[in-house]
């Protein structure tokens, strides 16, 4: 993994731009779940508000590896952010067209510190469907490009407004790795 940009905001929140997450076969075997028909992935009761995001939630050995990784880095986590911190959980997020992120916040403390990281096949994604930075108007303050094993670890989600500033079109999805961790 390799840092590239660290930010820090003045309401406490911190962003690490990253690339190169994933281990070259664990960046296989994920993009190799989100190749899997549609019918494996499920809608997630949490998003009902915003129609359109599918999560994978099956048991498989690629997910046992996302895991396991997280737990190996979780000291680099820790340091892009000045923090310690402990791997909780992750989900697996398949963005269909239409879908759209408006400006919010993270809910209190889950996650206290986030990584998202964007996954695919690189002639399949559109570069302006990364995340999102917003100013208190949100008026976007900074966008990041969507990259293949690419993306960004976030202390204090739930103070900060982010999203995505573009919908989905028609002829691209989504696709990412969303990690919890916990400050210890």
């Amino acid at each position: 993994m390799n840092v590239n940009a660290i930010t820090n905001f003045p309401s406490g929140c911190k962003f690490a731009i990253v690339d190169n997450f994933f281990e070259p076969q664990i960046a296989n075997d994920v993009n190799a779940l989100f190749a899997l028909p549609r019918d494996q992935w499920s809608e997630d009761s949490r998003f009902n508000h915003n129609p359109g995001r599918l999560h994978y939630n099956q048991t498989h050995a690629t997910c046992q590896a996302i895991d396991s990784y997280a737990r190996q880095i979780q000291s680099v986590v820790g340091q892009a952010i000045d923090n310690q911190v402990e791997y909780v959980n992750h989900s697996l997020w398949l963005d269909l067209p239409g879908y759209q992120i408006p400006p919010h916040q993270d809910i209190d403390r889950f996650p206290e510190v986030a990584v998202q990281i964007y996954m695919g096949d690189p002639k399949l994604v559109w570069e302006m469907l990364g995340f999102c930075i917003y100013n208190e108007h949100n008026r976007p303050l900074f966008e990041m490009h969507y990259r293949i094993n690419a993306g960004y670890i976030c202390l204090y989600p739930s103070k900060i407004n982010h999203g995505l500033n573009h919908h989905i079109p028609q002829q691209y999805v989504r696709n990412s790795v969303y990690m919890r961790f916990a400050l210890k």
